[in-house]
C-alpha cells in the first residue's frame, strides 16, 4: 500500500510540475534577431502594397489613354482666313494620349469660327487654330498672317529715298556674275510702316509689313549676301504706279 501511495504522490507531483510555466531565456543575439525579422516583414508588406497600388493605378491609366477619342478635324485643306462651315469638317478617332489637352468635342464649337491658321486634310482643328468671330472681308483678318520686319539701309546695293507710310516696295535682287542683267523679284508690293533715322539722321531703316513667306524671302537673299535693290511705288502717283 506505502508503495502504491508513493508512485500516486509521485504522478501527482510529475503532472503538477507539467503544469506550471518553464522560465526561458532569450540571449540578446536572439532578440536582436527577431526585432530585424519583424522590421523585414513589415518592410516588405508596405512595399508590396505601393507595387499593388502602382501596378493598379498604372493599367488603368493605360485603358484611359488607349481609349479612342472622338475629334474634329478638317475634311479638306483650309487655306485662312476662312471662316469653318460643316463641309470643311469630319469626325475622326484617336487614342486619348495623342491629343493636345484642348480640342473639340462638338460641330456646334467649330461652326462659325474664323481660321487664322493654314490647316491640312485630317488635322485635328485646336483652339489656337481660331480667333473670335469676325468678318472675313475685314481688314484686320485679312492681315493676320502679317507682321513687321526691319530693314537696313546696308542691307542693299543703294541708299532709301525718302519714303511714306503709303508708299509700297519691291525687293529685288541679281546674280553677281550677271549684274543687273539677270534681275530676280523676292517680294512685292509690301507696306511701308514707317522710316526710321540714327541719332545722326544719317542711317535708314525701313519697317515694313509682309507676310511669313516674303520675310522668309528676303531673309534668304540677305544672308546668302545677294546684292538687294528696291523699287518704290508712290502714293503721290497711285493711278500710274509710277516708280522713283
Amino acid at each position: 500500500m506505502k508503495v502504491f501511495d508513493w508512485f500516486r504522490r509521485f504522478f501527482k507531483q510529475r503532472k503538477r510540475e507539467k503544469s506550471l510555466p518553464v522560465p526561458t531565456y532569450a540571449p540578446p543575439y536572439n532578440q536582436c534577431v527577431k526585432r530585424q525579422r519583424e522590421r523585414f516583414f513589415l518592410s516588405f508588406l508596405i512595399v508590396l502594397l505601393i507595387s499593388t497600388f502602382y501596378t493598379l493605378y498604372s493599367a488603368k491609366q493605360r485603358i484611359v489613354n488607349e481609349e479612342l477619342v472622338h475629334v474634329w478635324v478638317a475634311h479638306q485643306d483650309v487655306i485662312a482666313p476662312m471662316a469653318i462651315e460643316p463641309a470643311h469638317l469630319k469626325t475622326n478617332y484617336f487614342p486619348r494620349k495623342n491629343l493636345p489637352e484642348l480640342y473639340f468635342h462638338r460641330s456646334e464649337e467649330v461652326v462659325g469660327k474664323v481660321l487664322i491658321q493654314d490647316v491640312v486634310k485630317n488635322e485635328i482643328l485646336l483652339p489656337h487654330h481660331f480667333t473670335q468671330i469676325v468678318d472675313t472681308s475685314s481688314i484686320s483678318t485679312k492681315f493676320q498672317k502679317s507682321f513687321a520686319l526691319t530693314m537696313d539701309e546696308n542691307w542693299f546695293e543703294a541708299k532709301f529715298p525718302a519714303l511714306s507710310p503709303h508708299d509700297t516696295v519691291d525687293v529685288l535682287t541679281t546674280n553677281p556674275k550677271e549684274g543687273l542683267w539677270q534681275t530676280i523679284p523676292v517680294a512685292a508690293n509690301i507696306p511701308i510702316i514707317e522710316m526710321q533715322y540714327d541719332a545722326k539722321g544719317d542711317k535708314k531703316t525701313l519697317v515694313v509689313n509682309l507676310t511669313q513667306d516674303e520675310a522668309r524671302a528676303i531673309l534668304f537673299a540677305r544672308g546668302a549676301r545677294l546684292p538687294m535693290h528696291i523699287i518704290v511705288h508712290s502714293s503721290l502717283t497711285p493711278d500710274t504706279n509710277e516708280s522713283r
